[in-house]
């Protein structure tokens, strides 16, 4: 009973935060929203979007449609939701201040197909997320989603042509696609939680493996 009124409760308050909506805010639609797909293997192993399409969805979510109303009130509402606690630490300034991500969507649409209480009670959460203080600009990312299966992270080192220490990382991981309503897919070339969220925009979370090698810029000491 509890699930069904806070759900009942986030439907009512989303509404309600639409229609307190400037007429500005409505200018492309009556009912801003974006589309979220789940897949697999979109992406080559350089990290490249490669764009094969829905055929291998990793859960049953295509092109699902997410309020930006609703994703609004999940992030506004601390008690029962606080969607950006996902991977936004309390002790960091969010660099949206408030506003939604794409990452805040990807979020909503898991939660909205799959829950994030069960049984009256806060189940594990279906989503993982965290946050990269090192990189510049900071932000926040998804780890998992569903407890999927991964190929942890395999990291070894080898000297290169140039004789500089390279790096080489295997396994798998999730990457984020994205288009604006007149536009085409594209990689992010940033965390997702700082890329805002528009009215008609199309996102695909999609899990694939990896193998990348990069220059420490440092000399190789090894023998």
């Amino acid at each position: 009973m509890k699930k069904q009124m806070r759900k009942g409760l986030a439907i009512v308050l989303a509404l309600v935060m639409v229609f307190a909506m400037t007429a500005t805010a409505f200018a492309s639609t009556d009912n801003p929203s974006v589309k979220v797909s789940v897949t697999a293997n979109n992406f080559s192993s350089s990290g490249e979007y490669t764009g094969t399409g829905f055929t291998n969805l990793v859960v049953p979510i295509a092109n699902y449609q997410v309020d930006i109303a609703n994703v609004d009130y999940y992030i506004a509402d601390k008690t029962y939701f606080d969607l950006k606690s996902v991977y936004l630490p309390s002790s960091v300034t969010d660099p949206m201040g408030g506003s939604a991500s794409v990452a805040d969507a990807i979020i909503a649409a898991i939660w909205e197909n799959y829950g994030k209480y069960l049984d009256e009670e806060e189940t594990s959460p279906s989503v993982v997320g965290g946050w990269d203080s090192i990189t510049s600009p900071n932000g926040g990312y998804i780890s998992n989603i569903m407890n999927y299966p991964l190929q942890s992270n395999a990291t070894t080192y080898f000297r290169g042509e140039n004789g500089n220490k390279w790096g080489r990382s295997t396994g798998t991981g999730w990457n984020v696609a994205y288009k604006y309503a007149d536009g085409s897919f594209q990689k992010a070339a940033q965390y997702t939680s700082n890329i805002p969220l528009v009215d008609g925009m199309e996102i695909i979370f999609d899990v694939s493996p990896y193998d990348m090698t990069w220059d420490t810029n440092t000399p190789w000491t090894e023998n």
